[in-house]
């Protein structure tokens, strides 16, 4: 399996020794050791084939909040490393070293930033250090985005914990105002003739 393509790890926290940064470093430094050619930005280093998370929506960049790539290249300029290049599913995509903080590193990612994706091989830690966020709906989350093969790592006392915490159901209106008639009228004339050519940048607030 591609450790870009096929394979993901999720973790329910990013600080502490079993967190998402700790987990990153560690993945780096075993499979994309350190070399000649790399950029620091803060206290990251990003390397050619380093697995890469976009972290926020960039529409003239045709790239959104969630989406993994794998760095391609490091551009240079005057001899100075100048930004990376990342290789996305949409393309190429180019980042300058002031656009570095729209990403990171993705060996391993949060559960929640792994919702509405699937991926071969999932590896899920679980941890008596990630007690704060263990709760049933993020574990099912976590288990169902594997498609072939799924593997558990850790303390099964944490599994166990988490499994028995239900979330709180949301306090909303929204029943009450579908099931108020003078509210809503249906109608079968419908035009949805504009709808045809909508992307997800078309419910997106650019001007912010």
């Amino acid at each position: 399996m591609d450790l870009v393509r096929d394979i993901q790890i999720l973790v329910p926290m990013y600080k502490g020794p079993l967190g998402i940064n700790a987990i990153n470093a560690a993945m780096q430094e075993r499979f994309n050791p350190a070399r000649e050619g790399e950029i620091k930005h803060y206290n990251r280093v990003f390397r050619v084939n380093d697995k890469v998370i976009q972290l926020v929506n960039r529409s003239e960049k045709n790239v959104m909040n969630g989406d993994v790539g794998r760095v391609v290249g490091l551009k240079k300029e005057d001899d100075k490393y100048a930004g990376v290049t990342v290789l996305f599913d949409v393309g190429k995509v180019d980042y300058s070293l002031d656009e570095l903080e729209d990403l990171a590193h993705a060996y391993a990612i949060s559960i929640h930033k792994a919702q509405g994706s699937e991926f071969d091989l999932v590896i899920v830690l679980f941890s008596n250090q990630h007690y704060i966020m263990l709760k049933r709906k993020l574990i099912y989350t976590s288990i169902t985005r594997a498609k072939k093969y799924l593997l558990m790592l850790g303390n099964i006392q944490s599994l166990y914990y988490g499994v028995k915490r239900i979330e709180p159901k949301r306090k909303t209106k929204l029943v009450e105002r579908i099931n108020a008639e003078d509210e809503f009228v249906m109608t079968d004339d419908f035009d949805d003739s504009e709808m045809v050519n909508l992307s997800p940048y078309d419910f997106l607030d650019l001007e912010k």
